[in-house]
């Protein structure tokens, strides 16, 4: 009994490196693969080659900052012909002092995604079936308020935004699982209203620089700019902007969307949807609605 009970786990360790090899097989033909590249080499590190949540067009905003605390819970639908992506959304946002500096942090802890045989080629992704799940990114930011209402200059916000490596499934091209760093300055004003009034109008303009690990251990320097028009209406505010950013090494890394948005506010919660268009290099539409909790505790630091 021992000696069939050892040869039978002798077979199943042999077999599993064998299976595992074989799993690849149609990728290895399918693109006529050299047996010396590294396969993951064949996947292109930029927006038009990977999931909508690997390389996204950040949110542009203004340039309040305020001293709201709250918590963000939420959820994106990424939908086209060929791909669609599902996924939980998370938000954490703290004024460290009033309308001056801020922190936050967010995160897609999870993807559920599918796409076409077409998409499963272009992007060399490796399984033959090209659906699953996997890890998200999580996102760590500051902002900082340089000065408000200095003169005629509009206001000017400082932002940087650090992209950590907990997305997975690069054989996959969902995630780069490399960090990402985006730097940039808001310039915003009025064209309606101020700060106290229950209806006003504002522009804001963002430019800045978005940098990520390309597949060569090089990396990729985009141009980042965006701008939109943000309003007040009493409980009410919508917001409409557009950009991308621009990177230097012409393989898709040009994305361009539109967005826009409305949000419901009330004493304690927020009620948010928006719809993103994707233009260039940025096959996906999205649809995201989410819910914040105004977290008050925090509030009596802050309106000073």
């Amino acid at each position: 009994m021992r000696k069939t009970i050892f040869i039978f786990l002798f077979f199943i360790l042999i077999g599993i490196p064998v299976i595992a090899q074989n799993y690849y097989v149609w990728w290895d033909k399918y693109h006529n693969w050299d047996g010396k590249t590294p396969q993951l080499n064949y996947i292109k590190r930029s927006p038009n080659f990977m999931g909508p949540n690997a390389l996204p067009v950040p949110q542009f905003r203004g340039t309040k900052i305020g001293y709201r605390s709250y918590f963000n819970v939420g959820a994106d639908y990424y939908f086209s012909k060929q791909e669609t992506t599902v996924n939980p959304y998370f938000h954490l946002y703290f004024p460290m002092q009033k309308n001056r500096i801020a922190f936050e942090m967010y995160t897609r802890p999870i993807e559920f995604y599918k796409t076409s045989i077409a998409i499963r080629d272009k992007r060399f992704m490796r399984d033959s079936v090209p659906e699953g799940f996997n890890k998200g990114d999580t996102y760590f930011a500051t902002r900082v308020r340089i000065w408000e209402h200095l003169f005629w200059l509009p206001d000017l916000t400082l932002e940087s935004t650090l992209k950590t490596t907990t997305g997975k499934n690069l054989e996959n091209a969902r995630h780069t699982n490399a960090p990402a760093y985006i730097f940039n300055g808001v310039l915003g004003n009025y064209f309606y209203g101020s700060d106290t009034s229950k209806n006003n109008i504002r522009w804001h303009v963002t430019l800045g620089t978005y940098i990520w690990q390309a597949n060569d251990n090089i990396q990729n320097d985009a141009f980042l700019y965006g701008a939109g028009i943000e309003s007040k209406y009493y409980k009410w505010n919508f917001n409409i902007n557009g950009g991308g950013y621009s990177g230097y090494r012409k393989n898709g890394d040009k994305p361009i969307i539109a967005r826009a948005s409305v949000q419901y506010n009330t004493k304690n919660f927020d009620f948010r949807m928006q719809y993103q268009r994707g233009i260039q290099n940025y096959i996906t539409n999205s649809i995201h609605i989410s819910c914040s909790y105004k977290i008050n505790y925090f509030d009596k630091w802050n309106k000073y």
